[in-house]
């Protein structure tokens, strides 16, 4: 009688432990996926940040057409970011703003992340060109990015 008891014990014991193993494990997974998802999104958010800078420095400096420019532009921004963007680009035409030789991502924060839409503090290390010759600088931005299905289109940059 012992024995059986026994038994059924540590049957009940092991069977436990291989529950708790496999929730751990699953805890574990979960919490993986979760990391490797923030990564994806914090490098399109950076992706998204240098694609505008380079579609605006490339319009600034002629290697682009406004038509040309304002649908690279609508690809990727939406709502009043983009209608300030297209407004600069026709009133920043022909003038000495200063232009970007290289731009870098050096950080992005996820601040936020809803169904509707993430935030993101993004550092970027610039290195321009202008009538005072070259500067380089850093600058953070506050960013927002409207969710569209699996894209996300920049909605607020300041």
């Amino acid at each position: 009688m012992k024995i059986k008891r026994k038994s059924k014990v540590l049957h009940i014991f092991v069977s436990l432990s291989a529950c708790l193993a496999g929730l751990l494990f699953m805890c574990i997974l979960d919490a993986f996926s979760d990391a490797v998802y923030d990564e994806k999104i914090v490098e399109e958010i950076g992706q998204l940040v240098l694609k505008r800078a380079e579609t605006m420095n490339d319009y600034y400096i002629g290697e682009l057409e406004y038509m040309h420019a304002e649908e690279i532009l609508r690809d990727f921004e939406t709502g009043d970011l983009l209608e300030e963007d297209l407004m600069n680009l026709m009133a920043w035409e022909h003038t000495d703003i200063d232009t970007v030789n290289d731009a870098e991502i050096i950080q992005v924060t996820l601040i936020e992340d809803t169904p509707e839409y993430l935030s993101a503090n993004v550092t970027v290390s610039w290195n321009v060109s202008g009538l005072d010759g070259n500067t380089s600088f850093e600058s953070t931005y506050e960013t927002m990015c409207e969710k569209s299905g699996k894209t996300l289109k920049l909605s607020q940059f300041f």
